[in-house]
């Protein structure tokens, strides 16, 4: 039986689409190449020498997957595809400095060992070389006399700390704004995020420390109030609320917000505001004040699933504050893939009262 070319090209067509479909499936062959080469320690065969990458574009948390990489020698190589950054964790293999590293699409980075400090060469380096060279810079500030952030043993301790993270900041404006003209605004401002949300991360730490034990500290709300109003705030905490893309972390936005309601309330946790689940309307209110973007939407979801399905809903079942934040996040327009992390949730959390309810009647 003879099949006309028409036949034949339908079919070429149609094996084309499915190859493309295929590609767009396997996210390791989608995208531009990013390369990262390293000359391997000589006991590499004792080590762990994965390598950890996750998409920049990511819900909530990003979704590392590991890569081992293939070795000529003592040279291993690893390849990587994608249309935008990425984020790398290079810790296992090259310290816990390199936690956190971001490369963009084109990428091609040499790294080398020299009396153990690494050297980077090649394009998109000074990526690599800004993030290990702003953990050097902190790492050159003295602690205050307490090291911990998670632990406070007095106000002159949070205010020693405050006035740390202070000094940090100066030196890492400085770093920062010598490589700003060497890495393109998008990927800049991403290591930016980090680093400050990092910073205030620990400040916030340090205060909600501060906070939790002021009766056995014997620390009276107005201090309180007074060290809340003269260091939560600032041109750094400013550029964070300004900041619109994906954060690296959300928890910290979301912290300031819970702690300015606090601050609304005096830190009066007997008060009925700060008690009930009507607060969380108050957050989201000031979340939308607040923010804008990414950050909004991450710290909305974040409001939504672990502090009011998983917190109340979980519990309570039925919880119309609850009820009426979803509703109000569905129908807000576009973050479709926040709506579907969203929906995965609820999904969730209907699964853990199912199972509650089948033990409750074994019992």
């Amino acid at each position: 039986m003879k099949i006309s070319n028409f036949k034949i090209g339908i079919l070429i067509y149609g094996l084309f689409i499915l190859a493309v479909i295929s590609c767009r499936r396997n996210g390791d062959t989608q995208g531009e190449p990013i390369d990262v080469e390293v000359e391997l320690p000589a006991d590499y065969k004792q080590r762990d020498i994965r390598m950890y990458s996750a998409p920049t574009k990511f819900v909530m948390y990003p979704l590392f997957k590991v890569k081992r990489p293939s070795i000529e020698g003592t040279i291993g190589r690893w390849h990587f595809r994608s249309n935008d950054p990425i984020l790398l964790d290079m810790s296992a293999l090259l310290g816990k400095d390199l936690k956190l590293a971001v490369l963009e699409p084109g990428d091609s980075v040499k790294i080398n060992f020299d009396s153990n400090k690494l050297l980077f060469s090649g394009r998109g380096c000074e990526k690599l070389q800004l993030i290990t060279d702003l953990k050097l810079v902190q790492k050159s500030i003295p602690l205050p006399v307490n090291p911990s952030y998670s632990n406070t043993r007095s106000v002159a301790d949070y205010f020693e700390w405050n006035a740390y993270l202070n000094k940090v900041y100066d030196t890492v404006d400085t770093m920062l704004s010598s490589y700003e003209s060497k890495i393109n605004r998008q990927t800049f401002d991403l290591i930016k995020e980090y680093v400050y949300s990092d910073i205030e991360y620990k400040r916030l730490m340090k205060f909600g420390m501060m906070v939790a034990r002021r009766d056995s500290l014997s620390i009276s709300q107005q201090v309180i109030e007074e060290a809340f109003d003269s260091t939560i705030k600032g041109a750094h905490l400013d550029w964070l609320f300004a900041y619109t893309a994906n954060p690296i972390n959300y928890y910290v936005y979301y912290d300031i917000i819970r702690r300015t309601i606090e601050r609304k309330y005096h830190f009066d946790y007997k008060n009925d505001s700060l008690r009930n689940v009507n607060r969380k309307l108050e957050y989201a209110d000031l979340i939308k004040k607040m923010y804008e973007g990414e950050v909004e939407q991450s710290c909305l979801t974040y409001l939504i699933a672990d502090q009011g399905l998983k917190e109340h809903v979980l519990k309570e079942e039925h919880v119309p504050v609850i009820d009426s934040l979803l509703r109000d996040y569905y129908a807000r327009p576009g973050y479709e893939e926040y709506k579907d992390y969203m929906r995965s949730y609820e999904e969730k959390v209907k699964k853990w009262i199912r199972q509650k309810h089948k033990m409750a009647k074994r019992e």
